[in-house]
């Protein structure tokens, strides 16, 4: 399929979500999610829903500190298979975890989310693990 650019709002729309990561707040990360919220996790988790999403979210954070960074984006649409135009971002991520006994990881994430309506709805998480930390 052919590929095009897509809405530059979207990278506002993932800054501004990323941010809300970082900042906890998990209110509005489900805010932003759209109705039909569904990630595919690298290890072939699916999870669906803003609350689904939510008890994923705080139990890793509470778990290993994780701090996201964006590295780079691409707003992007292309056709689905009905020819219906989709607007997607891809964007790499470093993602920055620190346990309980202070051991940092990193952990590479490139991530394909489809966004309606200005909200992201659908997405595809791969992962690479064990960067060395700085």
């Amino acid at each position: 399929r052919d590929l095009e650019a897509g809405s530059i709002e979207n990278i506002t729309l993932w800054d501004n979500y990323i941010k809300a990561h970082n900042d906890r707040d998990f209110d509005k990360i489900a805010a932003m999610n759209g109705d039909t919220f569904k990630v595919m996790l690298p290890n072939g988790q699916r999870v669906v829903g803003s609350d689904e999403h939510r008890a994923l979210l705080e139990g890793w954070v509470a778990e290993a500190n994780t701090t996201w960074e964006i590295l780079w984006m691409i707003p992007n649409k292309t056709k689905n298979a009905d020819g219906e135009m989709e607007e997607w971002l891809s964007s790499g991520n470093m993602l920055t975890m620190t346990d309980a006994e202070g051991t940092v990881t990193r952990e590479f994430h490139q991530v394909d989310m489809q966004f309606v309506d200005g909200k992201p709805t659908s997405g595809y998480v791969s992962s690479m693990e064990n960067i060395p930390a700085p």
